[in-house]
């Protein structure tokens, strides 16, 4: 019941503003042509008066005050229209060449300090994965990622949002060689396969308790940025790019948020990345 009183409020609603539209044109069209055909239809018919009923000239000049009046009535009125609508018009302009301006101020300053972030700039992974349809993610160990969001993907995983990970191999040599050049907070490299054989069975784990929507592979060389790709429906989809540069802390680590609506190119290039390590011989099932 109070769905239909709803629509019907909404009905009514709707019916007052096009009703207060439709007076509002009206007025408006009597107020700019108004005034020239009562000029037209009163000048036709007092001459048509006068012709028949032989009416001296001097009887007709209150009518032709009372015509100059609405002739000059109709111009003003005229040009109070046509200010009006150069001065909405020039407002317009106005206001587009601002925007034009603002966007080529921007342009002109691009620089990779205002591109590449920082982990203390992105928003909670929670809402950055808020209706995805599929994610994708490529890094190192992935510890600190699913030690902190296991529970985050298994709620996409409840879903059927498509979950696909890769991470490195914790017996190849990539693993000691992200240990000696890229990992900062840890320099033992048996410690560091130890985390890597931790997470090989969290995702080991996920693929068994949701087949066919978790997937995951171990990777045998040492990839140059870590990925993760949030595809919803097109074109929101975004990309977080994170370089591995030479013994640097993953807080300080420079990120680059791609999204697919503003970039385009970059995003599919990032994405094909994956899909390319995810088919190659590099990769293979955990």
């Amino acid at each position: 019941m109070k769905n239909n009183d709803n629509e019907q409020e909404g009905h009514l609603s709707q019916g007052r503003v096009a009703a207060r539209s439709k007076w509002h044109n009206i007025a408006f069209w009597l107020l700019t042509y108004g005034p020239a055909l009562v000029c037209v239809l009163g000048t036709a018919v007092f001459g048509a008066y006068g012709l028949f009923k032989n009416i001296p000239p001097v009887e007709y000049l209150p009518a032709i005050f009372a015509m100059l009046a609405l002739i000059g009535a109709s111009l003003l009125t005229e040009r109070i229209v046509e200010k009006k609508d150069v001065g909405a018009k020039v407002e317009e302009i106005s206001a587009d060449t601002s925007q034009l301006l603002r966007y080529a101020r921007r342009v002109d300053n691009v620089s990779l300090d205002r591109i590449i972030i920082s982990r203390r700039e992105l928003a909670p992974l929670e809402e950055r994965l808020n209706n995805a349809k599929k994610v994708c993610v490529l890094g190192a160990s992935l510890r600190l990622l699913l030690g902190e969001y296991r529970k985050a993907f298994e709620e996409l995983a409840e879903k059927g949002c498509q979950l696909r990970f890769i991470m490195i191999d914790p017996e190849s040599v990539a693993a000691e060689q992200l240990c000696l050049a890229t990992v900062y907070e840890v320099t033992d490299i048996k410690e560091y396969r130890r985390q890597l054989s931790f997470t090989r069975e969290v995702l080991s784990a996920l693929q068994k308790r949701y087949p066919g929507v978790c997937e995951a592979r171990l990777c045998r060389v040492a990839p140059p940025f870590s990925i993760l790709n949030v595809s919803r429906d097109s074109p929101e989809s975004s990309i977080l790019v994170e370089l591995y540069p030479f013994l640097v802390a993953a807080r300080d680590r420079p990120i680059l948020m791609v999204q697919e609506r503003t970039d385009p190119k970059v995003y599919s290039f990032f994405a094909r990345q994956f899909e390319i390590l995810w088919e190659s011989d590099l990769t293979c099932a955990i």
